[in-house]
């Protein structure tokens, strides 16, 4: 018996392109796609390179949602069977969310619109912050608060009214408190500061230089600076090895991990505050850092001393899920809570 999506079409037979939406997870270090059903059915899932267009430019972040996007319709098919193709070969989708790190409220639909024109067929495409795909995705479009501890950093929290507060997001020039990307230049320092004696030792040397695979620090010059492009994915990489060595019981890694989630947890809590939310107003944590629970365990333990009785949580649903939400919503396919319905206009 063929099996029913959830709009009561079965999956062998045909679909037009009109019965699908598709939503894009453009990060600083990858960005996915997926198109699924306008009721609601995975169709496929692809994924390409960095997507953060502030940080690597409008044409490479171009290159990696059209590639990410031709990966998801390739990794759809045959089944659901879908009439036409990816670009311009069938009617256009019914609608697109894009995802953007990098994204700010002065970005017109206008001026992003490079990014999609010509290879993204859709009725419908509307491009915002990353960090609404993982409130949609945390909270279902229910009043809330999602921290961003990835690439960056960044704190939003969408009030009932779609009122949004946003702490945070101004990059690693100028913050990103909390991110890997934070947390790696205060190892490297660290090890840097040691390593010429106007510091005092550290086992953070050894650390860096397990995880980049050089032979001395000073290797780190070339490493970082030979291409810029590709600098702070480089320097964010490093992130994850201290948490290990935090994890099996380094302490000044324990101790520096620690300052930087308190870094993230004060931002949190301001912007839960500025915000009015009450403390079981949920809030999610997404991000390569969300998957470190001692990590999440040291921004629950800060944002606690800060805030009574708030929890935060490890986000359960990728934020590209968030974002075929908001595709959906764009389409009209689905009845949403007011607040995520008032955040699209």
């Amino acid at each position: 018996m063929a099996r029913e999506d959830g709009g009561g079409r079965t999956a062998s037979q045909v679909l037009t392109s009109d019965d699908l939406v598709a939503g894009f997870d453009a990060g600083g270090t990858r960005t996915v796609c997926r198109i699924g059903t306008v009721a609601g059915q995975l169709v496929g899932e692809g994924e390409a390179g960095p997507g953060n267009h502030r940080a690597v430019g409008i044409e490479r972040a171009r290159a990696a949602l059209e590639a990410s996007f031709r990966r998801a319709w390739a990794a759809g098919r045959p089944e659901p069977a879908v009439a036409g193709g990816p670009t311009g070969e069938g009617p256009p989708l019914a609608a697109a969310f894009i995802a953007l790190a990098g994204y700010e409220e002065t970005d017109s639909q206008a001026s992003l619109e490079p990014l999609w024109r010509g290879w993204l067929p859709a009725r419908q495409v509307r491009a915002d912050t990353d960090a609404l795909a993982a409130w949609a995705a945390a909270t279902g479009g229910c009043p809330g608060a999602v921290v961003v501890a990835g690439t960056g950093s960044m704190v939003l929290v969408i009030e009932g009214s779609g009122r949004r507060t946003v702490v945070g997001g101004w990059g690693h020039l100028l913050g990103d408190e909390g991110s890997a990307y934070d947390i790696a230049v205060r190892a490297i320092r660290r090890a840097i500061a040691a390593a010429e004696g106007w510091g005092p030792p550290s086992s953070l040397e050894g650390v860096v230089l397990a995880c980049t695979g050089l032979p001395e620090l000073r290797r780190l010059i070339g490493w970082i600076y030979d291409d810029p492009g590709e600098a702070k994915r480089r320097i964010a990489s490093i992130a994850p090895a201290v948490v290990a060595a935090a994890r099996e019981g380094d302490r000044e890694a324990l101790q520096l991990l620690s300052d930087a989630a308190l870094e993230l947890a004060r931002a949190t809590a301001a912007a839960l505050r500025r915000s009015g939310l009450p403390t079981d107003a949920p809030v999610a944590v997404c991000g390569g850092l969300a998957r470190e629970a001692l990590y999440v365990q040291l921004l629950q333990s800060h944002l606690a001393a800060l805030r009574p009785g708030q929890r935060v949580e490890a986000l359960r649903q990728p934020p590209v899920e968030g974002a075929v939400l908001l595709a959906r919503a764009l389409a009209g396919a689905v009845d949403l809570p007011g607040a995520l319905k008032r955040a699209l206009t």
